[in-house]
């Protein structure tokens, strides 16, 4: 079965929905990678289990068309990025060890899996597309999300797409999975520490060692430059942080502060699937919302 992905479907496919485990992963892949998946994960019912013999399509002039990027420059962008997911691993800790561990046929007390996240990625140049597929193992944790209580993050497909900096993306992501673990907790808020902000935007060198350690720095060249591109192409505007926590002078915590305007892009309609998660977060709520 080929799934092709078309224009008018990209624009009614407003939320990607996906496990929080993915995020690590996420913030460490480059852009046209990470614009590549994002696509893919957009046809991506969340309601119900992949396919694993399921092809997914995407071309060019639809990532052009999206992204914004002219059209000679989206073949190499796509073509980039397919080849980068073609490598990627997700890796898994904790419980979510556990929950797999069956499925796979894997014995033993294991620290940690890394599972490749696709079958394979394929450029077809003569048709100006991708084709790509997602492993079973993976597709376990991208999709399928009724009746877990497993978490997840959920990211509207044309802001993600659109942002053209990975600090801006994965910042993005991370008031997106905020949002989706505590939105009545803490309302349009939340605090974090400067260490667990730096992972979770995925600054750490070769060796698991954080970078950007001095905060002048940090809040100069990362966060006001990435809140200004996401105040200005996402649905989250008036966003701001303020220091929150300090040990001795050195800064430890930041809090941030922003306003989500869902209508922003009104103009694209809800596809069925989207109907029914809205309905699905009404009755089974995030984890923190209950």
């Amino acid at each position: 079965m080929k799934i092709i992905i078309g224009e008018n479907k990209v624009k009614s496919l407003k939320k990607v929905r996906h496990t929080n485990e993915l995020n690590a992963t996420l913030s460490s892949i480059p852009i046209s990678a990470k614009r590549v998946l994002f696509l893919a994960l957009s046809q991506i019912n969340s309601t119900k289990e992949i396919k694993i013999n399921d092809a997914i399509y995407i071309s060019a002039s639809e990532y052009s068309s999206i992204t914004g990027t002219d059209i000679k420059n989206s073949y190499r962008h796509l073509k980039d990025g397919a080849d980068i997911l073609a490598s990627i691993g997700l890796r898994l800790e904790k419980e979510e060890v556990k929950s797999i561990q069956k499925m796979i046929g894997l014995k033993g007390e294991p620290s940690h899996i890394r599972l490749s996240l696709m079958d394979y990625c394929a450029y077809l140049p003569d048709e100006g597309r991708v084709a790509i597929r997602f492993s079973s193992a993976a597709a376990h944790y991208i999709s399928s999300i009724i009746g877990t209580e497993r978490k997840y993050t959920t990211q509207a497909l044309i802001s993600v797409v659109m942002l053209s900096t990975t600090h801006s993306t994965t910042l993005y992501q991370l008031i997106r999975k905020m949002i989706g673990l505590s939105i009545h907790r803490y309302g349009n808020s939340f605090s974090i520490s400067i260490n667990d902000l730096r992972r979770e935007m995925g600054l750490v060198d070769e060796n698991g060692e954080l970078t950007w350690p001095e905060y002048p720095i940090f809040k100069r060249d990362v966060l006001n430059k990435a809140i200004k591109e996401i105040s200005e192409k996402t649905e989250i505007n008036n966003l701001t942080f303020e220091v929150s926590g300090k040990i001795g002078r050195k800064v430890s915590d930041l809090r941030f502060t922003y306003n989500v305007d869902e209508d922003k892009f009104k103009n694209s309609f809800k596809s069925e699937g989207d109907k029914f998660l809205d309905e699905f977060d009404k009755l089974f709520p995030p984890e923190g919302n209950q």
